[in-house]
């Protein structure tokens, strides 16, 4: 079996699956519920409403963090953009519409491109959000050096201890000099010990930890 082969399959055996489909579709939206910074964004009230608004809220400000964390970097209409494990696309749209760049999004689930090729053109986008099958982010059929920036959000867990594997297909597809942004989330006891390995695992972020806060996407060349 190709590397990373089998943690593709399960990635897709799940978010096809009804329940997995259902709850991201309509619990959180139909967009992109991520780690949140939610120490920038207040208390709505008590209610259920009012607590998923803050959340929608919380997650949006990561999603617009992926695009200026990078110091100095500009996307413009030329710009090409790759989403690594791009779910319902939220990010994608919010990319294309924000910047007009496209964006490559790269994920296993079909369902997922349906419902994201749909929410396209129903943003004005389809254009710009590119979802011409499904792709793994172990193989991306992305040309080499064709991409100005990577982002990715919580999607890298997925690739379990094939991981290293993921990054080598970034290194491949980005541009020189290009950039790789992404988020994960971790408890705070592999937090800590992460901090121990920063000499030997450096280009690797933490996302927001178990509980909220967090330090939101972390940048690298």
């Amino acid at each position: 079996m190709a590397a990373g082969e089998q943690q593709a399959t399960i990635a897709a055996n799940y978010y096809d699956s009804e329940d997995a489909f259902n709850f991201y579709q309509h619990t959180w939206g139909g967009e992109s519920i991520h780690c949140g910074l939610y120490d920038i964004v207040e208390e709505k009230g008590p209610s259920i409403e009012e607590k998923f608004q803050r959340v929608q809220e919380a997650s949006l400000l990561t999603t617009e963090r992926l695009f200026d964390i990078v110091e100095g970097l500009k996307l413009t209409p030329e710009s090409k953009v790759c989403d690594l494990g791009a779910g319902l696309g939220g990010t994608a749209r919010l990319c294309a519409k924000k910047y007009g760049c496209s964006v490559l999004c790269v994920e296993v689930s079909k369902k997922e491109n349906d419902w994201s090729r749909e929410k396209a053109k129903e943003a004005g986008v389809a254009d710009k959000v590119l979802i011409p099958k499904e792709l793994s982010y172990f193989d991306t059929e992305a040309e080499s050096a064709s991409i100005d920036l990577i982002v990715s959000q919580e999607a890298l867990l997925h690739a379990g201890n094939e991981r290293a594997k993921v990054f080598v297909e970034a290194a491949r597809i980005l541009k020189p000099g290009g950039h790789m942004v992404f988020c994960e989330a971790v408890d705070r006891a592999a937090r800590q010990g992460a901090q121990e390995d920063q000499a030997r695992v450096a280009r690797v972020a933490a996302g927001a930890p178990a509980g909220g806060g967090g330090r939101g996407p972390q940048a690298y060349p």
